[in-house]
Protein backbone atom coordinates (compact mmCIF):
# COMPACT_ATOMS: atom_id res chain seq x y z
CA UNK A 1 0.00 0.00 0.00
CA UNK A 2 2.91 2.09 0.67
CA UNK A 3 4.57 2.15 -2.80
CA UNK A 4 1.04 2.99 -4.62
CA UNK A 5 0.69 5.89 -2.20
CA UNK A 6 4.06 6.84 -3.56
CA UNK A 7 3.33 6.22 -7.21
CA UNK A 8 0.36 8.19 -6.62
CA UNK A 9 1.73 11.39 -4.98
CA UNK A 10 4.51 10.92 -7.39
CA UNK A 11 2.11 11.50 -10.65
CA UNK A 12 -0.07 14.12 -8.60
CA UNK A 13 2.89 16.18 -8.20
CA UNK A 14 3.92 16.00 -11.99
CA UNK A 15 0.86 17.10 -12.79
CA UNK A 16 0.58 19.89 -10.24
CA UNK A 17 3.63 21.31 -11.45
CA UNK A 18 2.53 21.52 -15.22
CA UNK A 19 -0.86 22.81 -13.96
CA UNK A 20 -0.30 25.96 -12.30
CA UNK A 21 -3.49 27.79 -12.15
CA UNK A 22 -5.34 24.66 -10.24
CA UNK A 23 -6.15 24.04 -6.17
CA UNK A 24 -5.27 21.26 -4.06
CA UNK A 25 -7.89 19.62 -2.14
CA UNK A 26 -6.19 17.44 0.22
CA UNK A 27 -7.42 13.54 0.49
CA UNK A 28 -6.42 11.41 3.31
CA UNK A 29 -5.60 7.72 2.62
CA UNK A 30 -5.16 4.29 5.16
CA UNK A 31 -3.54 1.66 4.91
CA UNK A 32 -4.53 -0.84 6.13
CA UNK A 33 -1.64 -2.62 7.90
CA UNK A 34 -0.31 -0.19 10.05
CA UNK A 35 -3.47 2.15 10.12
CA UNK A 36 -1.39 4.89 9.48
CA UNK A 37 -2.33 7.80 6.99
CA UNK A 38 -0.91 9.77 4.16
CA UNK A 39 -1.87 13.19 2.67
CA UNK A 40 -2.65 12.99 -1.60
CA UNK A 41 -3.63 16.22 -2.78
CA UNK A 42 -6.86 16.04 -5.28
CA UNK A 43 -6.19 18.59 -8.04
CA UNK A 44 -9.33 20.84 -8.78
CA UNK A 45 -9.93 23.30 -11.28
CA UNK A 46 -9.76 27.20 -10.87
CA UNK A 47 -11.80 29.37 -12.55
CA UNK A 48 -9.77 32.43 -13.66
CA UNK A 49 -11.06 35.79 -13.90
CA UNK A 50 -11.28 37.87 -17.30
CA UNK A 51 -7.50 39.59 -17.49
CA UNK A 52 -5.77 41.31 -19.94
CA UNK A 53 -2.12 39.91 -21.33
CA UNK A 54 0.17 42.54 -22.53
CA UNK A 55 3.28 40.93 -24.43
CA UNK A 56 6.30 40.69 -22.03
CA UNK A 57 8.23 43.09 -24.62
CA UNK A 58 5.78 46.04 -24.30
CA UNK A 59 5.47 45.36 -20.90
CA UNK A 60 9.25 46.04 -20.42
CA UNK A 61 9.38 48.92 -23.04
CA UNK A 62 6.78 50.63 -21.06
CA UNK A 63 8.84 50.04 -17.57
CA UNK A 64 11.67 51.21 -19.05
CA UNK A 65 9.94 54.37 -20.67
CA UNK A 66 8.14 55.33 -17.11
CA UNK A 67 11.21 54.70 -15.15
CA UNK A 68 13.04 57.16 -16.65
CA UNK A 69 13.73 59.33 -13.64
CA UNK A 70 17.63 60.77 -12.55
CA UNK A 71 17.08 64.52 -11.14
CA UNK A 72 16.72 65.82 -8.57
CA UNK A 73 13.71 68.61 -7.83
CA UNK A 74 14.04 71.44 -5.73
CA UNK A 75 11.48 73.39 -4.47
CA UNK A 76 12.09 76.80 -3.77
CA UNK A 77 8.67 78.33 -4.67
CA UNK A 78 5.62 78.48 -2.56
CA UNK A 79 3.58 76.63 -5.46
CA UNK A 80 3.08 72.90 -3.78
CA UNK A 81 4.20 70.79 -6.60
CA UNK A 82 1.86 67.54 -6.98
CA UNK A 83 3.12 64.07 -7.06
CA UNK A 84 2.80 63.67 -11.35
CA UNK A 85 4.14 67.18 -11.54
CA UNK A 86 7.57 66.34 -9.38
CA UNK A 87 7.82 63.19 -11.67
CA UNK A 88 7.57 64.80 -14.79
CA UNK A 89 10.66 66.84 -13.80
CA UNK A 90 12.59 64.66 -12.32
CA UNK A 91 12.85 63.40 -15.94
CA UNK A 92 14.96 66.83 -16.33
CA UNK A 93 14.72 69.67 -18.71
CA UNK A 94 15.59 68.29 -22.02
CA UNK A 95 13.53 65.22 -21.60
CA UNK A 96 11.39 65.42 -25.07
CA UNK A 97 7.65 63.83 -24.76
CA UNK A 98 6.62 61.40 -27.38
CA UNK A 99 4.56 63.69 -30.39
CA UNK A 100 1.48 62.73 -31.10
CA UNK A 101 1.45 63.67 -34.61
CA UNK A 102 3.97 63.71 -37.85
CA UNK A 103 5.00 66.80 -39.10
CA UNK A 104 4.84 65.89 -42.62
CA UNK A 105 6.78 69.20 -43.89
CA UNK A 106 9.85 68.11 -41.61
CA UNK A 107 9.87 64.81 -43.25
CA UNK A 108 9.75 66.07 -46.50
CA UNK A 109 12.46 68.86 -45.64
CA UNK A 110 14.43 65.62 -44.48
CA UNK A 111 13.90 63.57 -47.35
CA UNK A 112 14.88 66.37 -49.92
CA UNK A 113 17.96 66.86 -48.04
CA UNK A 114 18.57 63.09 -47.84
CA UNK A 115 18.70 62.72 -51.40
CA UNK A 116 21.16 65.58 -51.77
CA UNK A 117 23.49 64.18 -49.81
CA UNK A 118 23.21 60.55 -51.98
CA UNK A 119 23.86 63.17 -55.28
CA UNK A 120 26.86 64.41 -53.56
CA UNK A 121 28.05 61.34 -52.16
CA UNK A 122 28.15 60.00 -55.89
CA UNK A 123 29.46 63.55 -57.59
CA UNK A 124 32.75 63.80 -55.03
CA UNK A 125 32.93 59.97 -54.61
CA UNK A 126 36.09 59.53 -56.81
CA UNK A 127 37.42 63.11 -56.50
CA UNK A 128 40.87 63.89 -55.11
CA UNK A 129 40.50 65.82 -52.30
CA UNK A 130 44.01 67.63 -51.82
CA UNK A 131 43.93 67.36 -47.68
CA UNK A 132 44.12 70.94 -45.94
CA UNK A 133 43.36 72.45 -42.85
CA UNK A 134 39.05 73.10 -42.63
CA UNK A 135 37.89 75.82 -41.62
CA UNK A 136 36.02 76.58 -38.58
CA UNK A 137 32.16 76.43 -38.86
CA UNK A 138 31.13 79.83 -38.59
CA UNK A 139 33.60 80.95 -41.47
CA UNK A 140 32.33 78.46 -44.05
CA UNK A 141 30.19 78.59 -46.39
CA UNK A 142 26.96 77.28 -47.05
CA UNK A 143 26.77 76.01 -50.31
CA UNK A 144 23.18 74.95 -51.82
CA UNK A 145 24.93 73.07 -54.53
CA UNK A 146 23.23 70.04 -55.77
CA UNK A 147 24.56 67.74 -58.67
CA UNK A 148 22.47 67.46 -61.68
CA UNK A 149 20.92 63.80 -62.89
CA UNK A 150 22.04 61.84 -65.26
CA UNK A 151 25.48 60.81 -63.99
CA UNK A 152 24.03 57.08 -62.11
CA UNK A 153 21.20 55.62 -63.66
CA UNK A 154 20.57 53.32 -60.56
CA UNK A 155 20.46 56.63 -58.06
CA UNK A 156 18.55 58.32 -60.51
CA UNK A 157 16.12 55.88 -60.66
CA UNK A 158 15.92 55.71 -57.22
CA UNK A 159 15.10 59.49 -56.63
CA UNK A 160 12.88 60.10 -59.46
CA UNK A 161 10.49 56.73 -58.57
CA UNK A 162 10.52 58.70 -55.25
CA UNK A 163 9.94 55.00 -53.60
CA UNK A 164 11.42 56.64 -50.03
CA UNK A 165 9.13 59.25 -50.16
CA UNK A 166 5.40 57.55 -51.12
CA UNK A 167 6.98 54.83 -48.23
CA UNK A 168 7.07 57.60 -45.70
CA UNK A 169 4.83 59.92 -45.95
CA UNK A 170 2.04 57.78 -47.14
CA UNK A 171 2.24 54.36 -44.61
CA UNK A 172 0.37 54.51 -41.68
CA UNK A 173 2.24 54.70 -39.02
CA UNK A 174 2.59 52.30 -36.25
CA UNK A 175 0.97 52.97 -32.52
CA UNK A 176 3.09 54.85 -30.65
CA UNK A 177 3.72 54.69 -26.97
CA UNK A 178 3.05 57.46 -25.08
CA UNK A 179 6.38 58.46 -22.87
CA UNK A 180 4.79 60.02 -20.34
CA UNK A 181 1.33 58.80 -18.50
CA UNK A 182 -1.57 60.80 -18.77
CA UNK A 183 -1.46 62.98 -15.59
CA UNK A 184 2.28 63.95 -16.38
CA UNK A 185 0.50 65.31 -19.57
CA UNK A 186 -1.50 67.25 -17.60
CA UNK A 187 0.91 68.18 -15.02
CA UNK A 188 2.75 69.61 -17.76
CA UNK A 189 0.18 72.10 -18.90
CA UNK A 190 -0.35 72.88 -15.38
CA UNK A 191 3.49 74.24 -15.39
CA UNK A 192 3.51 75.83 -18.35
CA UNK A 193 0.50 77.85 -17.75
CA UNK A 194 1.24 78.88 -14.28
CA UNK A 195 3.53 82.16 -14.57
CA UNK A 196 3.86 82.00 -10.84
CA UNK A 197 7.15 79.90 -11.13
CA UNK A 198 9.85 80.06 -13.29
CA UNK A 199 12.02 76.65 -13.68
CA UNK A 200 15.56 76.58 -14.20
CA UNK A 201 18.37 74.20 -13.77
CA UNK A 202 20.38 74.38 -10.72
CA UNK A 203 24.23 75.82 -11.50
CA UNK A 204 25.62 72.68 -10.35
CA UNK A 205 24.60 69.12 -9.68
CA UNK A 206 22.26 68.95 -12.58
CA UNK A 207 19.23 69.12 -10.10
CA UNK A 208 15.93 71.12 -11.47
CA UNK A 209 15.07 74.13 -9.40
CA UNK A 210 11.61 75.72 -9.23
CA UNK A 211 11.49 79.22 -8.38
CA UNK A 212 8.26 81.82 -7.73
CA UNK A 213 8.75 84.53 -10.43
CA UNK A 214 8.88 87.28 -8.30
CA UNK A 215 11.89 86.01 -6.43
CA UNK A 216 13.46 85.17 -9.66
CA UNK A 217 13.09 88.77 -11.01
CA UNK A 218 14.12 90.36 -7.35
CA UNK A 219 17.62 88.12 -7.57
CA UNK A 220 17.91 89.61 -11.00
CA UNK A 221 17.15 92.94 -10.41
CA UNK A 222 19.68 93.13 -7.39
CA UNK A 223 22.81 91.86 -9.51
CA UNK A 224 21.92 93.95 -12.64
CA UNK A 225 21.43 97.32 -9.37
CA UNK A 226 25.18 96.79 -8.69
CA UNK A 227 26.71 99.81 -10.32
CA UNK A 228 30.35 98.24 -10.09
CA UNK A 229 29.86 95.77 -12.69
CA UNK A 230 26.97 96.93 -14.73
CA UNK A 231 25.04 100.54 -15.72
CA UNK A 232 21.70 101.48 -16.91
CA UNK A 233 21.89 102.91 -21.00
CA UNK A 234 19.59 105.07 -22.05
CA UNK A 235 19.13 103.72 -25.84
CA UNK A 236 20.42 100.12 -27.08
CA UNK A 237 23.50 99.89 -28.53
CA UNK A 238 23.06 97.10 -31.13
CA UNK A 239 23.58 98.90 -33.81
CA UNK A 240 26.26 101.09 -33.04
CA UNK A 241 28.70 98.41 -31.90
CA UNK A 242 27.34 96.03 -34.94
CA UNK A 243 28.85 98.89 -37.04
CA UNK A 244 31.60 99.72 -35.39
CA UNK A 245 32.47 96.18 -35.66
CA UNK A 246 31.94 96.64 -39.66
CA UNK A 247 34.40 99.11 -39.81
CA UNK A 248 37.20 97.32 -37.97
CA UNK A 249 36.75 94.52 -40.16
CA UNK A 250 36.85 96.89 -43.05
CA UNK A 251 39.96 97.81 -41.93
CA UNK A 252 41.37 94.30 -41.41
CA UNK A 253 40.42 93.43 -45.22
CA UNK A 254 42.19 96.23 -46.59
CA UNK A 255 45.04 95.72 -44.60
CA UNK A 256 45.21 92.13 -45.67
CA UNK A 257 44.29 90.75 -41.93
CA UNK A 258 41.70 89.39 -43.19
CA UNK A 259 39.64 88.47 -46.47
CA UNK A 260 36.82 90.19 -47.96
CA UNK A 261 34.36 86.84 -47.36
CA UNK A 262 35.28 85.74 -43.94
CA UNK A 263 34.60 89.37 -43.02
CA UNK A 264 31.18 89.28 -44.79
CA UNK A 265 30.64 86.22 -42.44
CA UNK A 266 32.14 87.98 -39.02
CA UNK A 267 28.83 90.46 -39.38
CA UNK A 268 25.36 89.08 -37.99
CA UNK A 269 22.45 90.35 -40.67
CA UNK A 270 20.23 90.78 -37.74
CA UNK A 271 21.77 91.85 -34.42
CA UNK A 272 19.40 91.61 -31.52
CA UNK A 273 20.66 92.75 -27.71
CA UNK A 274 22.24 89.93 -25.65
CA UNK A 275 19.70 88.37 -23.13
CA UNK A 276 20.59 88.42 -19.08
CA UNK A 277 19.80 85.12 -17.23
CA UNK A 278 20.52 83.36 -13.98
CA UNK A 279 21.12 79.99 -12.74
CA UNK A 280 20.32 79.20 -8.85
CA UNK A 281 23.34 78.35 -6.62
CA UNK A 282 21.64 75.49 -4.00
CA UNK A 283 24.93 74.41 -2.74
CA UNK A 284 24.85 77.90 -1.67
CA UNK A 285 23.78 80.07 1.46
CA UNK A 286 20.80 81.80 0.21
CA UNK A 287 20.38 80.28 -3.08
CA UNK A 288 21.93 83.48 -5.46
CA UNK A 289 21.95 83.57 -9.04
CA UNK A 290 25.04 82.76 -11.65
CA UNK A 291 24.80 85.87 -13.92
CA UNK A 292 24.69 84.44 -17.73
CA UNK A 293 24.52 86.71 -20.40
CA UNK A 294 23.40 84.62 -23.66
CA UNK A 295 24.95 86.48 -26.82
CA UNK A 296 23.18 83.99 -29.20
CA UNK A 297 22.36 86.73 -32.28
CA UNK A 298 24.43 89.87 -30.72
CA UNK A 299 26.58 91.56 -33.08
CA UNK A 300 29.81 90.08 -30.92
CA UNK A 301 29.07 86.69 -31.36
CA UNK A 302 30.68 85.17 -34.56
CA UNK A 303 34.22 87.62 -33.69
CA UNK A 304 33.85 85.84 -29.99
CA UNK A 305 34.53 82.39 -31.88
CA UNK A 306 36.86 84.21 -34.26
CA UNK A 307 38.97 85.42 -31.44
CA UNK A 308 38.56 82.32 -29.08
CA UNK A 309 39.63 80.06 -32.08
CA UNK A 310 42.81 82.02 -32.17
CA UNK A 311 43.35 82.00 -28.86
CA UNK A 312 42.18 78.39 -27.74
CA UNK A 313 45.57 76.52 -28.79
CA UNK A 314 47.78 79.21 -26.85
CA UNK A 315 45.42 78.74 -23.56
CA UNK A 316 47.39 75.19 -22.93
CA UNK A 317 50.63 76.89 -23.10
CA UNK A 318 50.28 78.55 -19.84
CA UNK A 319 51.82 77.27 -17.02
CA UNK A 320 48.85 77.61 -14.82
CA UNK A 321 46.75 75.77 -17.12
CA UNK A 322 44.59 72.61 -16.00
CA UNK A 323 42.11 70.55 -18.77
CA UNK A 324 40.28 69.14 -15.98
CA UNK A 325 40.13 66.89 -12.84
CA UNK A 326 42.45 63.96 -14.23
CA UNK A 327 44.58 66.57 -15.71
CA UNK A 328 44.93 68.11 -12.11
CA UNK A 329 46.06 64.89 -10.61
CA UNK A 330 48.38 64.07 -13.06
CA UNK A 331 50.33 67.31 -12.27
CA UNK A 332 50.41 66.53 -8.52
CA UNK A 333 51.50 63.14 -9.37
CA UNK A 334 54.59 64.70 -11.28
CA UNK A 335 55.15 67.45 -8.19
CA UNK A 336 55.42 64.45 -5.91
CA UNK A 337 57.68 62.27 -8.63
CA UNK A 338 60.29 65.05 -8.39
CA UNK A 339 60.41 64.37 -4.41
CA UNK A 340 58.86 65.46 -1.33
CA UNK A 341 57.81 69.16 -0.47
CA UNK A 342 60.06 71.25 1.66
CA UNK A 343 58.48 71.54 5.30
CA UNK A 344 56.47 74.69 5.41
CA UNK A 345 55.16 74.45 2.55
CA UNK A 346 51.71 75.50 2.64
CA UNK A 347 48.50 73.82 0.48
CA UNK A 348 45.86 75.87 -0.16
CA UNK A 349 43.03 77.22 -2.69
CA UNK A 350 40.93 79.63 -3.78
CA UNK A 351 38.04 80.66 -4.83
CA UNK A 352 37.04 84.55 -6.41
CA UNK A 353 33.45 85.48 -6.28
CA UNK A 354 32.09 86.77 -9.74
CA UNK A 355 35.37 85.90 -11.70
CA UNK A 356 34.39 86.87 -14.98
CA UNK A 357 33.23 90.12 -13.70
CA UNK A 358 36.32 90.85 -11.79
CA UNK A 359 37.99 90.47 -14.45
CA UNK A 360 39.86 94.16 -15.21
CA UNK A 361 39.13 94.79 -19.28
CA UNK A 362 42.80 96.19 -19.45
CA UNK A 363 44.80 93.56 -18.01
CA UNK A 364 42.30 90.66 -19.41
CA UNK A 365 43.12 92.66 -22.82
CA UNK A 366 47.42 92.97 -21.62
CA UNK A 367 47.25 88.72 -21.41
CA UNK A 368 45.91 88.03 -24.14
CA UNK A 369 48.18 89.89 -26.46
CA UNK A 370 51.46 88.98 -24.07
CA UNK A 371 50.41 85.38 -25.04
CA UNK A 372 49.79 86.19 -28.86
CA UNK A 373 53.22 87.84 -29.27
CA UNK A 374 54.90 85.16 -27.40
CA UNK A 375 53.80 81.77 -28.27
CA UNK A 376 52.22 82.92 -32.02
CA UNK A 377 54.30 83.12 -35.52
CA UNK A 378 54.58 87.31 -35.61
CA UNK A 379 53.77 86.82 -39.30
CA UNK A 380 51.04 84.86 -39.01
CA UNK A 381 47.64 86.51 -39.98
CA UNK A 382 45.34 88.59 -37.99
CA UNK A 383 47.86 89.99 -36.27
CA UNK A 384 47.82 90.21 -32.36
CA UNK A 385 47.02 94.00 -32.91
CA UNK A 386 44.04 93.12 -34.90
CA UNK A 387 42.40 89.81 -32.64
CA UNK A 388 43.07 92.55 -29.48
CA UNK A 389 40.99 95.19 -31.53
CA UNK A 390 38.43 92.58 -31.17
CA UNK A 391 38.53 91.97 -27.95
CA UNK A 392 38.25 95.23 -26.96
CA UNK A 393 34.84 95.35 -29.02
CA UNK A 394 33.30 92.20 -27.07
CA UNK A 395 34.67 93.56 -23.81
CA UNK A 396 32.99 96.92 -24.42
CA UNK A 397 29.56 95.46 -25.63
CA UNK A 398 29.17 92.87 -23.08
Amino acid sequence: MNKNVSKVLRATEGRNRKKRNSLFTPIVVTSSSNNSSVSVFQTTTKTKPNRRWVKRNVYKRKQTVFNTTNATVINLSSHILTDPQTQLLSRNLNFCPTPHHINHIELSEDIHRFCRRLRLAEFFYEENIKPHEPLPSFLQKPSSFTPSAGRDPALDAFIKLKAVTKDLMTCQPRKCFLNIRTEEKRALKELKNNADIIIKPADKGGAVVVLNTTDYIAECTRQLSNATYYRKLNSDPTKKYNKRISDRLEIGVRSGEIDSDSAKRLIVPHPVPGRFYILPKIHKEGNPGRPIISGNGCPTEIISLFVDYHLKDLIRLVPSYVQEDMDFLRKIHNINAVGPLPPDTILCTMDVSALYTNIPHEEGIGACKSALETWRDPNSTPSSSFLCDLIKIILSYM
